[in-house]
């Protein structure tokens, strides 16, 4: 079973795919949408760690059903959605546009995959080793969408 460390990783992780948005000429400067892209984020990391106190007493047991784990990684995947959803309305400027996109579309087919993989095998998903956002983590960093890309 894995620990409430480990499934903090994979929240965290999936954070990442937060960091999206497209634009206009007119819309933010890449600055502004780094700031804006970033706050969405911290936001969306604060209601994911509440999502997790809540679920805590379950998740420290000694055996939490693997059900139970992955609705509590189910809801933070609404969550990341959530923040892709608002990061992507943002107008950002041109120049981000089809990297921000790129990573947009990585996150998503990673945050598909993992809900997948909680509807088919809740157990396997929860301790997979491999961090199914890592690539797309670092490059939100590189993109500047620190808060989007940590992890």
């Amino acid at each position: 079973m894995p620990s409430i460390a480990t499934i903090r990783l994979l929240l965290a992780t999936a954070l990442l795919a937060a960091a999206a948005g497209c634009g206009g000429d007119d819309g933010l400067s890449a600055d502004e949408y780094r700031s804006e892209a970033n706050e969405i984020c911290r936001t969306g990391n604060e209601r994911i760690e509440q999502i997790l106190e809540d679920a805590t007493g379950e998740l420290e047991s000694d055996s939490p059903s693997p059900e139970r784990l992955g609705d509590v990684l189910g809801r933070s995947l609404d969550e990341i959605r959530r923040q892709m959803s608002e990061v992507r309305a943002l107008d950002g400027p041109n120049e981000l546009e089809a990297d921000v996109n790129d990573v947009i579309g990585d996150a998503e087919e990673a945050a598909d995959a993992l809900d997948q993989q909680l509807d088919e095998d809740p157990v396997a998903a929860l301790e997979q080793e491999e961090d199914p956002f890592e690539d797309v983590n670092r490059r939100l960093t590189d993109l500047g969408l620190t808060e989007c890309g940590a992890s």
